[in-house]
């Protein structure tokens, strides 16, 4: 499938990676908020135009039914990245620890409150 035939949750995605890739060609990675707002920072136009000519599939994408699993994924990754070395030295916990602990403490409310803080972190 082309970028113009993705679904709405697959083209999120795509927007998120493709932050990340211009911000990494500058040395740079994109903040818990960047990731956030990512659909409404980036136009369809720009990934289109972008991405032109390239063929997906269903097995590129991480995506699944519920529209915040990209998201949540992400905020997941960048938790686990920023907080192993902080668990590594005061509580001597390795990255797969430090990715049980979250990912047994991540209930939708709590992401819910995580995306928000993202957001609000955003725009100031």
């Amino acid at each position: 499938m082309n970028v113009r035939e993705l679904t709405r949750n697959q083209l999120v995605e795509l927007k998120q990676n493709y932050l990340t890739e211009k911000l990494d060609q500058d040395g740079q990675s994109p903040s818990y908020g960047e990731l956030a707002t990512a659909d409404e920072t980036i136009s369809d136009e720009e990934v289109f135009s972008y991405y032109a000519g390239t063929e997906f599939s269903e097995d590129d994408f991480s995506t699944c039914d519920n529209e915040n699993h990209s998201i949540k994924e992400t905020i997941v990754e960048k938790l686990i990245d920023t907080l192993t070395p902080v668990f590594q030295e005061n509580y001597h916990l390795d990255k797969d620890e430090v990715r049980e602990l979250i990912d047994s403490n991540m209930t939708e409310e709590w992401f819910k409150h995580i995306h928000e803080l993202a957001i609000h972190w955003s725009n100031k």
